[in-house]
């Protein structure tokens, strides 16, 4: 297989998210309402103020309190940034991530983006989610570049079952050590 494009999931794989993290300061019997509001926000049904507000209410927390804790959660990966520097010079990249609106601006800058990505594909920006097929296929035609040219990279078993099943090759994230070598050994990405 001749790849052309590399796509990277944004929590778990480019930035250590902060859901796990509110979610163990959650109490348990909220579990399931803390999950349904992120998922809400990865969809774009709620925006970033109305997110923190409802989590800040089921963990019985101020919004800055919140706000302040999902900061500190995230943690970019610059080995995995600079890698992807290196990508770019022979590969198309794209970041697909499920993300409510408004939140990308506060880990990247545009310029960010436009230095590491040809296209940013964010769930709460159209309405589509991973696993679903067709946010894989809608990101690889913005990249147009075909399905079957594409590996995803992804920190989620389920989201890569969804890039398969869109035709693409999948790469289960765990450090920057091991997508190297099973990129140059799968695919001969240098």
């Amino acid at each position: 297989m001749k790849v052309e494009a590399i796509i990277f999931d944004c929590f778990g794989v480019l930035y250590q998210g902060s859901l796990d993290h509110l979610m163990e300061l959650c109490p348990k019997d909220r579990r399931r309402e803390l999950k349904d509001i992120s998922h809400s926000f990865d969809y774009g049904f709620v925006d970033s103020r109305e997110f923190i507000d409802q989590v800040a209410e089921i963990l019985a927390m101020t919004a800055d309190a919140v706000t302040e804790i999902m900061q500190r959660a995230h943690v970019k990966n610059v080995l995995l940034t600079d890698y992807i520097h290196q990508l770019r010079k022979s590969y198309k990249v794209a970041m697909l991530s499920n993300i409510g609106r408004g939140t990308m601006s506060s880990l990247f800058s545009s310029e960010e983006l436009d230095d590491l990505f040809d296209v940013v594909v964010l769930s709460g920006d159209i309405g589509m989610a991973k696993p679903e097929v067709r946010i894989y296929e809608h990101t690889s035609m913005l990249l147009g570049v075909s399905e079957d040219r594409c590996v995803m990279i992804d920190d989620m078993l389920p989201n890569l079952s969804g890039a398969e099943a869109a035709g693409m090759s999948a790469v289960l994230y765990r450090d920057v050590a091991d997508l190297r070598k099973e990129l140059s050994e799968r695919f001969g990405v240098q």
